[in-house]
């Protein structure tokens, strides 16, 4: 224990508990927001996804559906009955103030038994500033943590972690959290969140690693089974006589009992964890009325209506906010796999542990931009490879960003020639080449290009929306993985609304999220622009000649 653990530790004196399990411990300790106790009524289809026993399980959900009320009354019951140490991860620093206050200190304080017994860290140390909160269950400790910060995914090993909003989470973090239960005999996970990424996020862990429940309602008039209510929206809203709606079968109109009337079925055979799609149509105390005036709200709207679709019927849209679709890749594909080599191209690098490679020419036909060949390699190993891949593809210019390693970015300028590779980096508002010295004081210099992130971002998805790329085919084995990651990376390129410092909102696509190739196709790009601003002259149709080793 550290000091500060023992201090919360010795605060109090062990209380008894009296819960049967975790069920009983909800409603005898936790209390939400006008209820009088935890309960599944009118909820039912919380039910099974909060008891399950499983290590590991996703709930892909609709929004303000109770699912973190119940989650964070799992941690209690772990903590207070199991002696575990749990870690409940949110996106920020903001989110942990305004969720411990407005959440966690709440539950705690309505319950005798809670606020008897929990400490937290302001409680012992009023001048921490630390953006990791921690409440002490006696001898064991739940840890509330922002995923913004590094420091947060440090040292603290825990019997249980919960990804809350896995959609807004430091993607990158979120993988080396993972390993804090590394060392326990327990090592539960938990997933939650509304699916605002298509293929990506909650949606990705629940498509792809879970066994994809849905909850599957049989008429109770004519029998017509397998009906899953937010797939069969809005064709199963009736209105009855008084104008009220409701949602009933498919096929006779048959009123359903959405809190008893239906089962989970898991989509997927050959299982994985369990995972859990609750819709707001899934929960009876959320009215059709309701339901019914948000749809009807958003018609008309794109945007409102991805909303609804993400956050009410629990079917990951961004709308406009993701130029990069898979029938946007798809139209894209040319008939052909990644080329061996090329008379001329242009080579864009996004560097990190493992650097991703993007090679891409002008067709000689008619040069549209063409990807043709994509890979990645361990950072030691970088220099060496584009080294390789030059004597195949002979590279005009390339792009690799300065951040976050100067010393791979300056041994590739010098390994391939410095009057072919540009340093890059997202500052100010204009595409602009120059140079850069590591040191101001050096005459070490290098050529640098700088762009505004959004602004060339909506420029290369724009290529993609209009079809002015070509990419390879998928195919199948080692090409068609990587490939996959491609497509994946692409379509994390996805724009949500940000604010500045005084409250002014602005459209900005997402950070911390698995987009390398799609950065490296950006250097790519930038690449390709450079050569043509400064070096490419044009008789007709096709390149005629270029100064550098054509």
């Amino acid at each position: 224990m550290t000091q500060l653990q023992q201090r919360l530790a010795r605060y109090i004196e062990p209380t008894p508990v009296h819960a049967a399990g975790l069920e009983d411990y909800l409603r005898k300790y936790i209390v939400p927001d006008n209820v009088p106790a935890y309960s599944f009524e009118g909820h039912e289809a919380l039910r099974e996804p909060l008891l399950d026993e499983s290590k590991e399980l996703a709930i892909l959900k609709a929004s303000q559906l109770g699912v973190s009320t119940g989650l964070l009354g799992h941690c209690f019951f772990r903590c207070d009955v199991g002696s575990w140490d749990v870690q409940y991860f949110l996106p920020t620093k903001d989110v942990i103030e305004r969720f411990s206050a407005g959440k966690v200190d709440r539950l705690i304080n309505r319950n005798p038994h809670l606020k008897a017994m929990v400490r937290s860290r302001r409680e012992v140390d009023s001048k921490s500033k630390d953006t990791i909160e921690i409440k002490s269950f006696r001898n064991n400790f739940l840890y509330i943590k922002g995923m913004d910060s590094q420091r947060s995914l440090l040292s603290d090993p825990a019997d249980m972690i919960v990804f809350d909003e896995v959609d807004q989470l430091n993607q990158k973090h979120m993988t080396q959290a993972k390993d804090r239960i590394a060392h326990s005999r327990f090592g539960f996970r938990r997933y939650a969140g509304v699916g605002m990424m298509p293929g990506l996020g909650i949606d990705k862990i629940y498509a792809e690693k879970s066994d994809k429940r849905v909850r599957v309602f049989r008429c109770p008039a004519c029998g017509k089974d397998d009906q899953v209510l937010a797939d069969l929206f809005p064709d199963n809203a009736r209105q009855d006589s008084d104008g009220n709606w409701y949602f009933g079968c498919v096929d006779c109109g048959a009123e359903f009992d959405r809190d008893n009337g239906a089962r989970w079925v898991a989509q997927k055979e050959s299982g994985g964890m369990p995972g859990y799609r609750i819709s707001a149509l899934d929960i009876a105390a959320i009215s059709a009325n309701y339901i019914m005036q948000l749809y009807q709200e958003a018609e008309g709207d794109m945007t409102a209506k991805a909303t609804f679709r993400s956050t009410v019927l629990t079917i990951p849209d961004a709308g406009a906010g993701q130029p990069i679709t898979d029938v946007v890749l798809k139209n894209c594909e040319g008939d052909y796999f990644m080329l061996p080599r090329s008379k001329y191209s242009f080579l864009g690098i996004d560097v990190g542990n493992v650097c991703h490679i993007y090679i891409r020419q002008a067709k000689p036909e008619d040069g549209k931009p063409q990807v043709i060949h994509i890979e990645k390699i361990v950072q030691t190993n970088l220099v060496q490879r584009v080294v390789d891949l030059d004597k195949r593809y002979n590279f005009q210019v390339a792009v690799i960003d300065r951040k976050p390693s100067l010393t791979t970015a300056t041994q590739l300028a010098d390994a391939l020639g410095r009057h072919r590779v540009y340093l890059q980096e997202f500052k100010g508002s204009t595409f602009e080449t120059g140079e850069y010295k590591p040191i101001a004081e050096s005459r070490d210099i290098y050529q640098e290009v700088t762009m505004d992130r959004d602004i060339w971002l909506d420029g290369y998805t724009g290529m993609f929306a209009n079809t002015d790329i070509e990419i390879p085919k998928k195919g199948e084995g080692e090409h068609g993985m990587l490939m996959e990651e491609f497509w994946q990376h692409h379509k994390a390129l996805q724009k949500v609304l940000e604010y500045t410092s005084k409250g002014l909102k602005y459209a900005s696509y997402r950070k911390n999220v698995e987009n390398h190739f799609a950065f490296a196709g950006c250097f790519a790009d930038a690449a390709h622009k450079i050569w043509f601003n400064k070096f490419c002259h044009f008789t007709g149709v096709g390149i005629e000649s270029s100064p550098f080793r054509i």
